[in-house]
């Protein structure tokens, strides 16, 4: 039994060998080509068979159509010689006999008595040089006067002794249709003394041509050579005797130009159709006789009818070559599938052989036998490990052997004399052998070694499977002939379809082209009322009832003629009187040749559908009337909203503006007071201040956020930022408020992604919200912070964030309006708390902008789980963080400040000096715009709403300056929306600020623009150096923190003068601490002093 092996080189070491898959896969593809290579051959072949048998055809064709019009002529020539010597020999002995007594009787005798005895003379006759008849084989033509016949004009004005005059076909007195063949006599001084004229009998020469036997599709005529038609046939109503053939591209025009006395050709024959049709002509012309005009003959026939057989035999064999291409893809697909099915099951048995094996010679146990490799010597050099299944020899002991010293006897020489022999011949032998009931396959092939060398290859395969699928295949093959059978007899089955038509429910009629009934069903019997005995032999107008418009049927005929199918509705009557509306499609029937034979129509009884649908229409019409009334109402009701939805929006600006004025003097005076010395009492009256002003900004803040909202003009920003590292920097920010409730604060970002984008402002504000409420409604216990990734694609990431608190909880009938706008559960909670139900609507809005939702889920007395999901997206390097820029203590620069109202100026005149700039201020516009023609500025704050000229037109004015365009205008204003942001931008500003504003962000705001106080994310170095903090400034941290815990008052003014260095060093920390001595906790402010211990 022959097994998979392992080939090893001479050294011992696993060899390398092809990918048994990719080989497999190879071999597949290359069947598939060569099924695909042998089908093109098939189909080459036939196509040239056909090509050939086409050809056989035709020439066939032209040479019947030779010997018909062959045969002819000579026939006709005959006759022509013949009618030439009677006339010649009559011509010559009418003066001398006419001189005779009784010569004028003599010669009719002879006239009368000679047309018998020619084959195709119907008279014979003698006209004098007058043109009066003298004598003729038809009496009653003597006495009348031919002068001004043509075939007498003729020879009368062209007189030749030599010549056979051929007159044109010509209509003869007695309606007879036909041609002259004359000859000219002349009296004794050899002048012109008439002629004698045989009139050709066209029935005989009709005769002639149906005698060839031709068969009714092949026409033969006969044609005078001035291009007149003598004789058709089988004769044409459309091409009568006379018929001019004389037109440009004509067959005979053509023939008559090439000079030839035989032609043949192909083309479209207006005589018999526009077929194209294959023609033989010949010229009748005897020289020895003069002819004055030559005669044609012609035989054609339809190229369509001579290639219709071979046309049948053309889908027989298309038929034929699809039916065995699709069964041998299909059988070879079937193979492949069941070789693949073999290989699956070898590389199991593989696998399993591969385990027990080496693992250094693994990589070669893929192939199903022996595999070796030999020298021209027929020696050695490659074995696998199949010789040590198959035939128990070690591989390595067979290195340098030849098969003569391997195996003794006769069997070893015969293998090593037919490895010389392929080596010899460099041919591939393929061996079949029959071993344990096994089939098995032994290939032997030269290997070139690249150098010229050749070796020796071969291998041994076990193909057992293939050749059960060759048997099977030619029994599939057999059963492909059967299947031929069965398709013959399903062709008689469709003949039988055909009686369906019987059955069917709609109205069958067939009519001839005369339009007679000779076919009606059973549903046209059950519609109309009339049985098919009464229908059948009668036109279909039985049915009209008189209410079809005639429009219907002057469209009706003219479509059917053109061979088109009509379609259309007929409004009929019954047998019994009655009125019914059908639908009728009617469809010429054609015969192989294209020619219409009958009608047939399929009629619908449409009547109640009609009625249903004109219905349908009226219902439609009246739902649509509806339709437009609802949609006018909507309209208004539309234009209302949008009116209030300004009226809100304008109020909302106006009041933004009205509140936000006074605060910014209020957060101003507030910043300068605690710049300067002052009473313990005082600075803790003043911080008092501050944070009420903080709160009634957040007020309006979350008013105007909820307006920005609902009017969807809020927008996300996308930054990059940490999940884990926001929530911690929530619970830093609410760490000291939970503190000083003896709260516990649990903060676990461990399974938040470090990296994203998105809007952490948003998210941020959102999370504050939730863990300002934990702490607010929660006395006792603790608030957990945390968050997990949801999932995650290539772009995106959902994550979750959670605020748990153990406070008073929410009942589930309070949870589903919880998140509603100015929603509290109950009024004794506001007084408690406070608050003003902005918060958690503003969060619900914010979730949906981020793709995300919020949630809660609470039990009352127990806590409250608040959560956010949001769509963030992967931090790339396309995502920067958004950097912060600051300024860095003193400035330098000239400011002007435009602002009408004189407090303000005030401030910010005091606010910018300050930090060491020089100011100069403008109460309106036009002041501004007079003082900045007048002197230079290094940036100009601009107020928007002023008297006499605003700060959009006095910003735009100043931009139409020479020496405007490029200093920075920054916008002032208590108008908040995001579309006073954008008239700013529009009218030429640089950047926005909106009042109340504090002094940090002026100052922020202010190093941007100013020269050299900027310190930005684009010209920070890569790695600073953290700054180092001196001594003085850790020995007055430890005095803060010692009067932190005696809560004296002297702390605020302490930190006040510590704040530049604490931003410096702890940014984060020292915002924490404002706002805990703001709010006088300094337990809290303590907890977070001690954290900046080192």
């Amino acid at each position: 039994m022959i097994e998979r092996g392992h080939v090893t080189t001479p050294d011992g070491s696993p060899a390398k060998a092809e990918n048994p898959a990719k080989t497999r896969q190879h071999s597949q593809r290359l069947q598939w080509l060569a099924l695909l290579m042998a089908l093109i051959l098939l189909g080459a072949q036939i196509m040239f068979d056909q090509i050939q048998a086409r050809q056989r055809l035709l020439d066939e064709a032209t040479r019947r159509l030779e010997n018909h019009s062959l045969i002819v002529m000579e026939a006709l020539e005959r006759r022509l010689r013949a009618m030439s010597a009677v006339l010649d020999k009559l011509r010559k002995t009418i003066p001398a006999q006419l001189m005779q007594a009784r010569g004028l009787a003599e010669l009719t005798d002879d006239l009368t008595s000679l047309p018998p005895a020619l084959n195709g003379v119907r008279t014979l006759t003698y006209f004098d040089a007058k043109g009066t008849a003298v004598a003729s084989s038809r009496g009653e033509l003597t006495g009348k006067n031919f002068a001004g016949r043509p075939y007498f004009q003729e020879a009368l004005l062209k007189p030749s002794t030599d010549a056979l005059y051929i007159s044109e076909p010509f209509v003869t007195t007695l309606g007879a249709f036909t041609m002259t063949v004359s000859r000219m006599v002349t009296g004794p001084n050899g002048d012109f003394a008439g002629i004698v004229t045989a009139t050709i009998d066209n029935e005989s020469i009709s005769a002639l041509l149906r005698s060839m036997h031709a068969g009714s599709e092949t026409t033969l005529s006969v044609i005078h050579g001035k291009g007149k038609l003598l004789i058709l046939t089988p004769e044409r109503s459309t091409s009568p005797p006379g018929t001019a053939v004389t037109g440009p591209g004509h067959f005979f025009a053509r023939h008559m130009q090439s000079g030839q006395a035989a032609s043949l050709m192909t083309g479209t024959l207006p005589l018999t159709g526009s077929a194209e049709r294959l023609m033989s002509m010949r010229t009748v012309h005897v020289e020895a006789l003069a002819m004055s005009e030559p005669l044609v003959v012609a035989a054609a026939r339809d190229i369509d009818e001579i290639l219709a057989p071979w046309r049948q035999q053309v889908f027989t064999r298309i038929a034929f070559f699809a039916l065995v291409s699709a069964a041998c893809i299909l059988l070879l697909w079937r193979q492949q599938r069941r070789q693949n099915e073999f290989d699956r099951q070898i590389r199991e048995k593989e696998e399993e052989s591969r385990r027990s094996l080496n693992t250094l010679q693994r990589f070669i146990d893929h192939f199903p036998g022996t595999a070796y490799l030999k020298d021209a010597e027929s020696r050695t050099l490659v074995a696998n490990q199949g010789f040590q299944t198959f035939l128990g020899i070690d591989p390595a002991s067979m290195i340098g052997k030849t098969s003569a010293e391997l195996f003794p006897g006769e069997f070893g020489q015969k293998i090593t004399d037919d490895d010389l022999k392929v080596l010899e011949d460099g041919t591939t032998v393929v061996i079949d052998e029959r071993l344990n009931g096994r089939d098995y396959e032994s290939t032997k092939f030269v290997v070139d070694d690249g150098t010229g060398n050749r070796l020796l290859g071969g291998m041994t395969l076990d193909v057992t499977e293939r050749k059960m699928a060759e048997r099977e295949l030619k029994t599939q093959l057999s059963q492909l002939r059967q299947v031929n059978q069965q398709l013959q007899t399903a062709e008689e089955g469709l003949r039988r379809l055909s009686a369906a038509v019987e059955q069917s429910p709609v109205s069958i009629v067939i009519t001839d082209l005369d339009a007679n009934i000779i076919f009606v069903n059973e549903a046209f019997t059950k519609a109309s009322g009339y049985t098919a005995q009464e229908a059948i032999g009668q036109n279909p107008r039985i049915l009209q009832s008189g209410e079809t418009a005639p429009e219907t049927y002057l469209d009706m005929w003219p479509t059917l003629l053109a061979g088109n199918v009509w379609r259309g509705e007929f409004q009929n009557r019954r047998k019994d009187g009655s009125s019914y509306l059908e639908q009728a499609t009617i469809s010429p029937v054609r015969d192989h040749n294209g020619q219409t034979t009958h009608y047939v129509a399929a009629k619908e009884d449409i009547t109640e559908r009609r009625r249903d649908e004109l219905e349908l229409h009226a219902h439609r019409r009246h739902l649509e009337n509806m339709v437009a009334q609802r949609t006018y109402e909507l309209a208004t009701a539309k234009e209302k909203a949008d009116a209030a939805n300004r009226a809100k929006s304008e109020f909302l600006a106006n009041m933004s503006h009205e509140i936000r004025t006074p605060m910014n003097a209020i957060i101003g005076l507030n910043y300068l007071l605690r710049q300067t010395p002052l009473q313990p009492d005082q600075l803790e009256k003043l911080l008092k201040v501050s944070a009420a002003a903080e709160h009634l900004l957040q007020i309006i803040n979350d008013i105007l956020d909820l307006s920005k909202i609902e009017a969807g003009k809020i927008l996300m920003e996308q930054y990059a930022f940490s999940p884990s590292e926001l929530v911690q920097n929530v619970g830093t920010m609410i760490r000291d408020k939970a503190a000083a409730k003896g709260l516990i604060l649990n903060i676990d970002p461990s399974l938040l992604p470090r990296h994203a984008v998105g809007d952490i402002t948003r998210l941020r504000q959102v999370l504050l919200n939730f863990a300002g409420n934990a702490v607010k409604f929660t006395e006792t216990g603790s608030i957990s912070i945390g968050g997990e990734l949801l999932n995650s694609d290539e772009k995106t990431m959902t994550c979750r964030f959670t605020v748990r608190d153990t406070g008073i909880g929410i009942s589930p009938q309070d949870t589903s309006r919880l998140f509603n706008a100015f929603e509290q559960l109950d009024s004794s909670t506001t007084r408690r708390f406070g608050g003003t139900g902005l918060g958690l609507a503003i969060a619900r809005h914010l979730a949906k902008l981020m793709g995300g939702e919020v949630g809660v889920e609470s039990t009352p007395g127990v806590g409250s789980c608040f959560w956010i999901t949001a769509r963030l997206g992967m931090n790339t390097a396309d995502a920067a963080p958004l950097a912060e820029h600051t300024h860095t203590g003193q400035m330098k620069g000239r400011v002007l400040v435009v602002e009408d109202e004189r407090i303000n100026r005030d401030i910010a005149v005091e606010l910018l000096s300050s930090v060491g700039l020089d100011v100069v201020t403008a109460e309106n516009g036009a002041l501004a715009v007079d003082l900045y023609k007048q002197s230079d500025f290094d940036l100009i704050l601009m107020d928007i709403q002023m008297p006499i000229l605003n700060g959009l037109d006095a910003t735009r004015q100043i931009r139409a300056l020479e020496k405007g365009a490029s200093v920075p205008i920054v916008a002032l204003t208590a108008n908040a929306f995001e579309a006073d942001r954008n008239r700013c931008i529009e009218a030429g500003m640089n950047d926005f600020l909106a009042k109340p504003v504090y002094p940090d962000t002026l100052y922020t705001v202010l190093a941007r623009y100013l020269p050299g106080t900027m310190l930005s994310a684009s010209n920070v170095p890569e790695k600073i150096d953290e700054p180092v903090i001196s001594d003085e400034f850790l020995q007055k941290m430890d005095v803060l923190r010692e009067l932190l815990s005696k809560g004296d008052i002297e702390a605020t003014r302490l930190f006040n003068r510590l704040q530049t260095d604490l931003k410096r060093h702890y940014p984060t920390e020292q915002e924490q601490l404002r706002h805990a001595l703001a709010a006088f906790n300094f337990d809290a402010a303590l907890t977070i002093a001690e954290r900046l211990k080192k």
